[in-house]
């Protein structure tokens, strides 16, 4: 909670410092934000306590224009979240949306202002340390692995740090395409012919590619001691311009006692027919 109100406190102070800066002569250009090195970029937008912190950025151009850019998506230095879930390291995600509507005619020196900021959590899941998990040992090699991760963009998406350790788990799992054959595939209308290789996508699917992922309500459980751990995930086209979603995941799993792994309960998956476009 401390860590959540220190980053929405940074992110205030950036702002700050960001419409304070746009004021001045001195402004980013199109062509700053799309070549100026990612820590000197960090510090120009986000200031110097929260810009410190990136590791790496994504930039991304107006999907109708590879001159005008849109947004950048900044990836912080990975670290142990508290409560600390085993394997699990947490990144915050600062998405800076530039006014990139008003850059149509956009040239290299047009300037540049930061339309809306925001941020969010997402996680990496790392090999399990050696050792007993209630060792200090084992919590000092843990945060230490986190601190030593020198990328964070394949970090994905989940409500808290404890479902991003769930949801590791049954991913573990669903990518064995052994286990393909106990999950329900289905497609949103009959004449998709992608429905007949649904089965092979499932152990491509990777978390960090799931644009949505939102608990849901659980079915009734089974036996007594049983948790369950419900979840729906959003899978974009890859080429889309926009958020198309093409797999939508309905994703249960369940654990027997407070110690035991999580294991799927029920997977279905559904393929999205691509919408078609009247012009």
């Amino acid at each position: 909670m401390r860590r959540y109100f220190g980053l929405l406190s940074a992110l205030v102070s950036a702002w700050a410092a960001a419409t304070a800066a746009s004021a001045q002569t001195a402004e980013l250009t199109v062509t700053a934000v799309r070549t100026l090195p990612v820590p000197e970029l960090a510090r120009a937008l986000l200031g110097e306590r929260l810009g410190s912190r990136v590791i790496e950025a994504v930039r991304h151009d107006y999907e109708a224009s590879q001159s005008v850019p849109r947004s950048v998506d900044f990836f912080t230095q990975p670290f142990a979240p508290w409560p600390r879930l085993n394997r699990i390291c947490q990144t915050d995600v600062i998405t800076i949306e530039y006014n990139w509507a008003d850059l149509d005619e956009a040239q290299p020196s047009t300037p540049v202002t930061i339309f809306h900021i925001e941020a969010t959590s997402r996680y990496l899941a790392i090999p399990e340390p050696p050792g007993d998990p209630s060792d200090p040992e084992y919590q000092r090699a843990h945060e230490a692995a986190c601190a030593a991760l020198t990328s964070a963009r394949g970090a994905f998406r989940a409500p808290d740090a404890g479902d991003a350790q769930w949801l590791a788990a049954m991913e573990a799992e669903w990518s064995r395409t052994s286990s393909s054959s106990r999950f329900d595939f289905a497609c949103d209308v009959s004449a998709n012919v992608s429905c007949e290789s649904t089965p092979q996508a499932l152990s491509r699917l990777r978390l960090n590619q799931a644009a949505i992922v939102q608990r849901m309500g659980c079915p009734e459980m089974r036996r007594r001691g049983q948790i369950n751990f419900c979840y729906r995930l959003i899978f974009p086209y890859a080429d889309a311009v926009i958020d198309e979603p093409e797999w939508d995941m309905t994703l249960v799993g369940e654990m027997q006692d407070g110690s035991a792994p999580v294991e799927i309960r029920s997977l279905r998956l559904l393929h999205m027919a691509r919408p078609i476009v009247l012009h």
